[in-house]
């Protein structure tokens, strides 16, 4: 579980943690869950996503922190209230599905926060300028506006850095 624009639930690899949090903006998260593999690790989610969201709000997540949590208690809370669901799939698979008792960490990041987002685009505009302000998930936080990064995989840039 994760605190990003709000609550919101995901699959991770073990081997992933906490990289795949920092790159969705998480304030916050908690393994609540290990399974043997990624399909049960979906039935899991699946199971779970019906009491809590499994998208995090980019436009959101970059204007603010998120409202912090106590996420042991959340966790609790959301696998109580999937507990028919969890149960069935436990006794599926008894020795493949197991509940972690792992504490939540903190994630801080250097940000400055926009009042209003305004995405950048190398498909629209070839050229992006501005003074980087922070970053945030796969968000560079430039002063005037927002480049998603990840999304640019693969391009061909160059990158200027001015005194």
């Amino acid at each position: 579980i994760a605190n990003t624009s709000g609550l919101k639930v995901g699959i991770t690899r073990a081997t992933n943690v906490p990289s795949r949090w920092v790159d969705q903006g998480a304030m916050q998260a908690i393994p609540i869950f290990t399974t043997q593999n990624r399909y049960q690790a979906g039935l899991v989610e699946v199971a779970l996503k019906s009491h809590v969201g499994d998208k995090t709000q980019w436009r959101t997540m970059l204007k603010q922190d998120s409202v912090p949590m106590t996420l042991a208690e959340e966790a609790r809370r959301i696998i109580t209230s999937a507990a028919p669901a969890l149960d069935e799939l436990m006794s599926r698979y008894p020795d493949d599905i197991q509940r972690l008792s792992e504490g939540a960490i903190d994630i801080a990041f250097p940000s400055h926060y926009l009042e209003k987002i305004t995405s950048f685009s190398l498909d629209k505009t070839a050229e992006v300028s501005g003074t980087l302000q922070g970053l945030k998930a796969q968000y560079w936080v430039l002063a005037d506006g927002v480049i998603n990064i990840r999304k640019f995989a693969g391009y061909a840039v160059t990158l200027t850095v001015m005194d």
